[in-house]
C-alpha cells in the first residue's frame, strides 16, 4: 500500500530541491569525476545509440538550433575564440567541403564581393601608400617561399593560402605601408577583420601593435 499523502510528497520534493541547491557544487564535482572516469564507455554507448537512431540526432539538432540560434552562435564564437586550433583542425580535415562552400558562396554573392573590393580599394586610396615598391617587394619575398608563419597564431601555412593583413586596419586609420602589413592565415584574418588588436583577444594570440 502507498501511504504517501500529497502533503508528504510535496514536502519530500521541497526537501530534495533544497538539498540539491545547497550541495550543487559537490554534485557537479562528483558528476564530473564520474564522467571523466567512464567517458570512454559513455562515448561508445552514445555512438552505438546514434547509429541505431540516425534521424533523431539530425532532427533534434535542427530543432534545438532553430529555437536557440542566438545562444548557440554566441557559445560557438566564445568557444572558437578560446580554442582556435579546433576550427583549424576541422578545416584541415575537411578542405574539400570548405572549398566547395566557399566557391558556392562566392558564386551567389558576387555583388557583395565587388562591394568589399571597392571599399577596400577606397580605404587604400584614402590611407595612401607610403611606398608601393617596398610593399611589392615584401609580398614577392613572402610568396617566393613555399610556406610562411602567421603573425597572429604562429601557425605555418602554405603561401598559396596566406593573407596580407593590416595590423591596424585601414578602417581604423592604419597606414597602407609595409610597416603595417603582416602575413596572416585566412582564419585569423577573417576573424579579426577591422577589430582593434587589443579587442581581438584569443588564447595563443600575440598582442602586437604599432
Amino acid at each position: 500500500m502507498n501511504f504517501d499523502t500529497p502533503e508528504l510528497v510535496s514536502r519530500r520534493r521541497e526537501y530534495k530541491r533544497k538539498w540539491h541547491l545547497e550541495n550543487r557544487e559537490r554534485i557537479l564535482r562528483e558528476k564530473k569525476i564520474y564522467w571523466n572516469k567512464h567517458k570512454v564507455r559513455f562515448a561508445k554507448r552514445r555512438q552505438e545509440w546514434l547509429k541505431a537512431n540516425p534521424d533523431y540526432n539530425k532532427t533534434y539538432l535542427k530543432e534545438y538550433y532553430r529555437t536557440n540560434r542566438e545562444q548557440m552562435l554566441k557559445q560557438m564564437a566564445e568557444h572558437h575564440a578560446l580554442h582556435p586550433e579546433v576550427r583549424r583542425r576541422w578545416r584541415d580535415r575537411n578542405k574539400d567541403v570548405v572549398n566547395a562552400k566557399m566557391r558556392a558562396w562566392c558564386a551567389n554573392n558576387r555583388d557583395r564581393i565587388r562591394s568589399y573590393r571597392m571599399r577596400s580599394e577606397a580605404l587604400r586610396k584614402k590611407a595612401g601608400a607610403i611606398n608601393l615598391k617596398s610593399i611589392k617587394l615584401f609580398v614577392d619575398y613572402v610568396k617566393a617561399k613555399s610556406t610562411a608563419v602567421c603573425y597572429w597564431c604562429q601557425k605555418r601555412v602554405s603561401t598559396r593560402n596566406i593573407h596580407f593583413d593590416h595590423i591596424v586596419a585601414l578602417a581604423n586609420g592604419g597606414p597602407h605601408s609595409v610597416d603595417n602589413l603582416c602575413v596572416s592565415c585566412p582564419c585569423c584574418n577573417c576573424s579579426k577583420r577591422d577589430t582593434p588588436v587589443r579587442a581581438w583577444v584569443k588564447v595563443g594570440q600575440q598582442i602586437l601593435e604599432l
